[in-house]
């Protein structure tokens, strides 16, 4: 196999790997997604995660190229304030969302 007949590695199975899966298959490049977890079950129950941020010159525009973005509207949630604290309860940064999209 020469390197232009390489399949392209995508580490991570997460949004960003993803969607850049997603993207290839629409280009039709060959690709392989390798992913530690053994389920997205498994990362639930292992606090693998959290709420993502996808701004729309950057996330929302991937996604919207993908093909993705109706589905991501119908499940986003839009306004959702920002509040983020230290073990011993001190609020450092918050903030509301609204109007963010």
């Amino acid at each position: 196999m020469t390197q232009s007949q390489s399949p392209i590695a995508i580490v991570g199975a997460g949004p960003a790997g993803l969607t850049l899966a997603r993207l290839l298959e629409v280009a039709e490049i060959p690709y392989v997604v390798f992913e530690r977890d053994v389920s997205a079950t498994w990362a639930n129950e292992h606090q693998s995660g959290g709420t993502l941020d996808l701004h729309p010159t950057t996330g929302q525009a991937a996604l919207l190229e993908a093909g993705l973005f109706p589905r991501f509207q119908s499940l986003a949630r839009f306004g959702v304030p920002l509040t983020i604290v230290d073990s011993q309860g001190k609020v450092h940064v918050s903030h509301s969302r609204e109007g963010d999209t």
